[in-house]
């Protein structure tokens, strides 16, 4: 008869808890997963923000660009030429069109005079745009936009506001190289704490329009309201000092990796749209390992 003690048991075990462990890697595997993604680098990216940063609202984390463009600047854009006229904004929409033609965007039309709207372009252009935007209504409005008076008119507010989002955007893709510009260049870089002050310059304009008793200039200032500055206040408090640089959560790492089953799908004509996600999906995650696995090249993790 065999005498089973208590130092067998424990290593007994122990023996079944690593068997079942490897089962468990095993099947991960199997599946076409990995067991060490929790070290992969956006898990640690994600584990520098502060807890309880996310929320609702999407993430400023996925995709900055979206958020600066597509998203705020787009509404500064649309809600000035709420502030103007037919005239001015047929004015406004031709001189905007030349200025972007200049910034070789030849075929790019922001206001859709027919539709009396403002039209969905791409981030690049949405860049161009704000670079140019301000200096178009100054020379296209050159009377409404004269030195201001004891009252200030609502185009006026609104430039100002154009003004400072710029003055604060340019700063926060601005990254030079020692080798191409020079140590000046790169001494001359703001830091994160001049960023944060220029941010909130602009939450502090955006306020003042938002309780400002015209009602154009108060409309013009909800338009910017949340998610878009819920969202920028994640990006200049906790995404730039945690990553250093807004180009470090650029959409090709992060929005890419995020959205393929979505992109999938749209792309999609309706006859086995999941198959076709979940390949999708497996091909992009192959392309972010070889990206961001750094292990799998041997290369130290410093």
């Amino acid at each position: 008869m065999s005498v089973t003690t208590d130092e067998d048991a424990t290593v007994s075990s122990a023996e079944d808890a690593v068997g079942g462990a490897d089962q468990v890697g095993v099947g991960i595997r199997q599946l076409g997963m990995r067991n060490d993604s929790g070290r992969s680098v956006l898990h640690l990216w994600a584990r520098l923000l502060p807890p309880g940063m996310f929320d609702g609202h999407r993430s400023a984390m996925v995709a900055p660009d979206d958020l600066l463009f597509h998203g705020i600047t787009k509404r500064l854009v649309t809600g000035t030429f709420r502030l103007l006229d037919v005239s001015q904004r047929r004015r406004v929409g031709v001189s905007l069109r030349e200025a972007l033609a200049r910034s070789h965007y030849p075929t790019t039309t922001v206001y859709n005079a027919k539709l009396d709207k403002v039209s969905s372009v791409g981030i690049s252009e949405w860049a161009a745009t704000l670079t140019v935007f301000a200096t178009v209504l100054r020379r296209t409005l050159h009377s409404a936009t004269r030195s201001a008076t004891a009252a200030v008119t609502p185009l006026l507010t609104a430039m100002e506001v154009i003004d400072c989002f710029s003055d604060m955007v340019c700063p926060a893709y601005f990254f030079p190289r020692l080798d191409m510009d020079g140590e000046t260049a790169c001494r001359a870089r703001l830091s994160t704490a001049d960023l944060q002050s220029k941010a909130e310059e602009f939450f502090s304009l955006v306020h003042a329009a938002c309780l400002r008793e015209d009602a154009a200039v108060k409309a013009f200032g909800m338009m910017l309201d949340t998610p878009n500055l819920h969202r920028l206040r994640e990006l200049v408090d906790h995404v730039i000092p945690a990553l250093l640089h807004i180009r470090h959560a650029q959409e090709l790492l992060f929005e890419n990796a995020h959205q393929p089953l979505k992109r999938a799908v749209l792309s999609g004509n309706g006859r086995a749209d999941a198959r076709r996600a979940m390949a999708r999906y497996v091909h992009d995650e192959l392309a972010a390992r070889l990206r961001l696995d750094f292990t799998f090249f041997e290369v130290p993790p410093a």
